[in-house]
């Protein structure tokens, strides 16, 4: 039960994880100078896509700005950060490749570590549909699997311990060789 929980939850995970990431913008220790940019572009976003930005810089107290722009030209969203870490989201509002940049603005040099995440479920009017949707659909599936091999980790430990417990009075209460009865 216990490496059949492991494996469960570990593959589980990782399709979750896999699933997140695909199409998101990593930034992995990015070195900016005052009044440079990184930029990254994420492609063929539908419209409606929720975005979570995440950023944490060293030194914290450099100030930056996050722009989120649309295919279009026009910004979808835009962050004064003066301190970090920061996470913030946004919904795309029409389909089509955006552009994340991420500019220093102030005096001193900064590193920064970040990711501009899609989220595999996309709010619908307010909510979130799974209906049509087979992407929150397989989330769903995978969060399930999770949740499962959590539990048969946890009944597998259980049995472990039992069978020690057993194992141990067992072995106790056995009879020695040498004081076998005549």
């Amino acid at each position: 039960m216990l490496a059949a929980g492991l494996v469960i939850a570990g593959l589980s995970t990782f399709s979750v994880t896999k699933q997140i990431l695909k199409g998101s913008t990593i930034i992995d220790n990015t070195s900016l100078e005052p009044n440079l940019s990184f930029a990254a572009v994420t492609k063929d976003l539908p419209a409606g896509q929720q975005l979570l930005l995440s950023l944490s810089s060293n030194p914290s107290d450099v100030p930056l700005q996050a722009l989120i722009t649309e295919p279009d030209g026009n910004t979808l969203a835009i962050y004064n950060i003066t301190k970090t870490p920061f996470t913030s989201t946004t919904t795309t509002k029409i389909s089509g490749d955006h552009t994340l940049e991420i500019k220093n603005i102030g005096s001193s040099s900064v590193a920064i570590n970040g990711a501009l995440l899609i989220s595999p479920v996309a709010q619908q009017g307010g909510g979130v549909s799974l209906q049509d949707n087979p992407s929150a659909q397989t989330f769903v599936t995978y969060g399930i699997g999770i949740l499962v091999g959590i539990a048969l980790v946890i009944a597998g430990i259980v049995v472990l311990i039992i069978g020690g417990i057993k194992y141990a009075r067992g072995t106790k209460n056995a009879p020695q060789p040498g004081n076998a009865p005549k």
